[in-house]
């Protein structure tokens, strides 16, 4: 998590031209105005974030309808099929913000050095006071190791992590959101530890919120994007909130506050995210689409 580069003109251009090339499936007939609508993106189109295009009006997408996206119909379907877990602001959560960062191995050449988070903090912090406090658990620093949430994961409904992470495109298995090590482990929630979790006891969770960088990538494949948001899915989440790109902490911390108020109030989660958005943008600082486009809700809505 760290500020993203300025924007160039030309991506400005690009999200305009975008709208009409892939709205005509809902432009012939469009939905009202707040229907849901799902994304199943094919290749590439993982990496378009559709909240960002613009309209001929100059218009946001996410405005006009929330969005939600999913690998296929048949997942989503599946998922929809599974038992709800209940409402919102009573289920139990799991929340971790800063942890003490561990080392990271170096990667192709590639060395990293995971710098504190003091905007996931706060956020964690301003997370766990909107939510009832007995079914709460709130892990800062040292506490939010990588045992701590891996023992307590598969009993919550709510799992939200505030924390680096990293994507690799060439080793997708291998990309990451950074706990505390502690003995015995080196504190990297990789996908192949979450795909571990499939095999054994699984996740009940209603929402997965990977606030960091870039867990939304990994690789580009025929069945979509393979990485965190897969592997959480296929552990057994319903939805999975991630980022497409490097983030802002302090603009994330923001967001993700905007949005629990309205996904804990009883809203679905895509409509919850799209009037977070709606909220941050029209605080001066952070109106550029940079700062709160980043984030796409994958699964089920509600």
């Amino acid at each position: 998590r760290r500020p993203p580069p300025a924007e160039a003109a030309a991506p400005r251009a690009l999200r305009r031209a975008f709208y009409p090339a892939l709205t005509p499936p809902v432009a012939a007939a469009p939905p009202a105005a707040g229907t849901l609508l799902v994304v199943e993106p094919q290749a590439a189109l993982w990496l378009l974030p559709f909240v960002a295009l613009v309209d001929e009006q100059g218009g946001w997408l996410a405005d006009r309808w929330p969005l939600l996206y999913a690998p296929s119909a048949a997942v989503l379907e599946e998922i929809r099929a599974e038992p709800h877990r209940g409402e919102p602001a009573r289920l139990h959560a799991l929340i971790a913000g800063n942890p003490t960062m561990p080392p990271v191995p170096e990667q192709d050449g590639l060395a990293v050095t995971l710098a504190p988070l003091p905007g996931a903090e706060q956020e964690a912090q301003a997370i766990a006071a909107l939510l009832v406090p007995p079914q709460t658990t709130l892990l800062i620093g040292a506490a939010a190791s990588l045992a701590r949430v891996q023992a307590e994961a598969p009993q919550q409904e709510i799992l939200h992590l505030a924390t680096h992470g990293i994507a690799y495109s060439d080793d997708p298995r291998a990309s990451f959101v950074a706990l505390a090590a502690s003995s015995g482990d080196d504190g990297l929630l990789t996908v192949r530890r979450v795909l571990g979790w499939a095999e054994e006891q699984g996740l009940r969770a209603d929402l997965v919120t990977l606030s960091a960088c870039q867990t939304g990538l990994g690789r580009l494949s025929g069945d979509g994007m393979l990485g965190l948001s897969r592997a959480f899915l296929i552990a057994g989440a319903r939805a999975v909130l991630v980022s497409q790109w490097s983030v802002s902490d302090a603009a994330t911390a923001q967001l993700m506050a905007l949005f629990y108020q309205e996904y804990l109030a009883g809203g679905d989660k895509a409509t919850a995210l799209a009037q977070a958005m709606q909220t941050l943008r029209q605080r001066t600082e952070f109106a550029h689409p940079r700062y709160w486009a980043a984030f796409s809700l994958v699964g089920a809505a509600s």
